[in-house]
């Protein structure tokens, strides 16, 4: 009967599991799906920067308006990531490369054989401990409510921005920079306190980029 059990169990996992990770990304996504619809329309007619720049006396200030527009698209890009990496984050080009080259070699021999290529060991060094952060990532789990919680927190910001991008041609200079500026801070407080957003900013600040030739300035 044991035996049975754990057969039916192993079939779940194998043909249901993966469906209902699927269906948890895509449930996710599509809560998120008019954030990227407002976000999108606004960035189309360049964001609070370009109405800032229409107006001459804005203009001097359109750095906080340029600051807004990339904080409200690092939002989204978080609340994206949250989704796309519930089960775990993929390796990347890096990530499976040196993971490839530990299969085959020790990590001694790993940095010997780049060091003697000709790459700085701090760069190696680097490389290595990139993998063993991907590495424990990989498998890493979140907690699909308490996506829906980073969202929900996030939602408000987002409808924030849209009704001050309609609103820019009507509002006075000194309400405009108060809101522009207030949401922006605000914005940037909730990165500091919301922690899946936090874990997002920490993953997504551990990536390397890098190009093993080194032709166009890789890291």
């Amino acid at each position: 009967m044991k035996i049975k059990t754990l057969i039916l169990f192993a079939l779940y996992a194998l043909f249901f599991a993966p469906s209902v990770i699927h269906a948890n990304e895509a449930q996710c996504l599509k809560w998120i799906y008019p954030f990227k619809q407002a976000h999108e329309k606004a960035n189309e007619e360049g964001g609070i920067w370009a109405q800032f720049e229409k107006r001459v006396d804005l203009r001097n200030d359109s750095t906080l308006a340029l600051k807004l527009d990339s904080k409200i698209k690092e939002l989204f890009g978080a609340l994206s990531y949250l989704c796309k990496t519930q089960e775990g984050v993929p390796y990347d080009e890096l990530a499976n490369f040196v993971a490839k080259e530990l299969a085959q070699i020790s990590i001694p021999d790993f940095k010997k054989k780049w060091i003697q290529l000709g790459k700085p060991p701090e760069r190696v060094d680097s490389w290595i401990e990139y993998h063993s952060f991907t590495k424990k990532n990989l498998h890493r789990k979140l907690e699909i409510e308490k996506i829906k919680t980073s969202i929900q927190e996030s939602s408000l910001f987002f409808d924030r921005y849209q009704k001050l991008f309609e609103k820019l041609s009507s509002q006075t200079q000194t309400s405009t920079l108060e809101v522009t500026r207030e949401l922006l801070n605000e914005i940037s407080q909730l990165f500091q306190t919301e922690p899946y957003l936090l874990q997002a900013t920490h993953e997504n600040s551990r990536v390397l980029y890098w190009d093993i030739d080194e032709n166009y300035g890789g890291s």
